[in-house]
């Protein structure tokens, strides 16, 4: 079963049941182990794997949005805007459009795009994968963890400061190690999708504060000022982020 869907649900805590352990299956090879610890909020965890799983479909649909606008413009079929010093008119359903549809179908294409592939791959959850109340089950699962690195294709690794100091996620990452590639690895810091939805959001925001001004003052570069303006304020936080 996805563990994307309904905004990772199954990462709100570590407690499982049987109902949690029906929602695996019997499979012969598991596409993705997905390596985690239970102390790491839920949104982080679900932004992670969103990004990783989600970004070539979220692209994907981006691009097709894109370019049903551009020739929808081109037609005439929808308004565009002429700037005045501009040879060229611009459609402006490009610009407001294009970020919320990236963002849209990055976060929720597991609940509204089930049909597509990459929405869907064969994963390995602990909290699904072994059993969490019957003990019996549970040490069976935990004594063939080897087995199910062994069956995996790929490792996703949601790393934040702690994963190297607990013993659990240090042995799933050597054994995972001595027997794939390291190329099989995926590590995906917590940091990285805050910081490409954050900024995608900031670009959003500039280009529609930049629009707002243009069409009340008229000054052609007011676009171009508004996303410098909060591509200052987004270097910034970072920075501040990165002395902390």
């Amino acid at each position: 079963q996805p563990v994307l869907r309904c905004g990772g649900r199954l990462f709100q805590n570590s407690k499982g049941s049987a109902a949690t352990y029906k929602l695996s299956s019997v499979v012969t090879k598991i596409e993705t182990f997905i390596s985690h610890n239970w102390c790491v909020p839920r949104w982080k965890k679900y932004l992670c794997l969103a990004l990783h799983f989600n970004a070539f479909t979220a692209v994907l649909v981006t691009l097709i949005v894109m370019l049903a606008f551009s020739m929808l413009s081109a037609f005439g079929f929808v308004p565009v805007v002429q700037l005045s010093e501009r040879p060229v008119p611009e459609g402006f359903l490009i610009k407001f459009t294009c970020v919320p549809t990236f963002l849209g179908v990055l976060l929720l294409a597991p609940d509204f795009l089930r049909c597509w592939s990459r929405c869907n791959p064969i994963c390995f959850l602990d909290k699904t994968c072994i059993h969490q109340e019957d003990k019996g089950i549970q040490r069976r699962g935990i004594q063939r963890l080897g087995a199910f690195l062994a069956h995996s294709d790929s490792m996703v690794i949601i790393y934040t400061d702690v994963y190297l100091t607990k013993l659990w996620t240090v042995y799933e990452v050597a054994s995972f190690l001595a027997l794939h590639s390291v190329e099989q690895m995926w590590v995906m810091p917590t940091l990285m999708p805050q910081i490409v939805v954050f900024g995608l959001v900031l670009f959003y925001l500039s280009g529609v504060i930049g629009f707002v001004l243009w069409s009340f003052t008229g000054f052609l570069y007011a676009i171009e000022c508004a996303v410098l303006l909060l591509l200052y304020v987004f270097v910034l936080a970072i920075r501040a982020w990165a002395r902390s």
